[in-house]
Parts: structure tokens; sequence; C-alpha cells
């Protein structure tokens, strides 16, 4: 399992899944619209090691298994979005920069927040 981003994606990946997965922290967040970024070259190879570690012991892995009933709760960017999820079965709109969706298993909850 790998993961590559910035370094709080990294961290909350690794939080719900474990240390089992492989990280890669390319970039460190600075505010919504930006980030610093490692140099492309320095990231390839930072993500081309991690990757490879990780290949070289895959028993050390374990399904991520969410239990049942399953609830997300989705922190908005910006209160405008909310008027996206009005309406939605199973949707609610705890206030305008917190969505939640709720269902039996992982997919009914993301079927009914994020349209494909």
């Amino acid at each position: 399992a790998f993961v590559s981003g910035d370094a709080a994606t990294c961290r909350e990946v690794q939080a719900l899944l474990g240390e089992q997965v492989a990280a890669a922290v390319v970039k460190q967040g600075i505010s919504r619209f930006s980030a610093r970024h490692l140099a492309p070259a320095t990231a390839r190879e930072l993500i081309e090691t991690k990757v490879k570690a990780s290949l070289q012991n895959l028993s050390r892995l374990v399904p991520y298994k969410p239990s049942s009933p399953v609830t997300f709760t989705i922190d908005l960017a910006s209160p405008d979005r909310a008027n996206e999820f009005r309406g939605r079965a199973n949707v609610e709109i705890a206030n305008d920069r917190h969505v939640i969706s709720r269902g039996e298993n992982f997919w009914q909850c993301w079927d009914q927040v994020w349209e494909y």
C-alpha cells in the first residue's frame, strides 16, 4: 500500500490504515491553494523508492474493512458547496460546511454523495 501527496494527506491515510502504508510526502500545504513542492526529479525519486520498498513485503498488508453501518462526514471547502448535497437520500447537511452520509456499507455512503 502506498500514498503520495502533501504531508496532511499522508498523515491522514496512515492514521486510518496504519504504518503499513508507505508514504512519500512530496509537498507541504501552505494554504487551500498553495503548497511548497519538492523538485520534480526529487519527488519522482522519492516516490519510486517508497513504492519499491512497499512492494518488497506485501504480506504485511491488512485489508481495510470498515464496519457497518457506515457514516461519512465531509468537510466542505466553502459554504456554497452544501447545496450540491441537498435532497439526497440518507444525506444530512449538518451545517454550511459539513455534510453527513449514512448507509449500510461503504459503497452506499459513497454513491449517495459522489456522482459518477
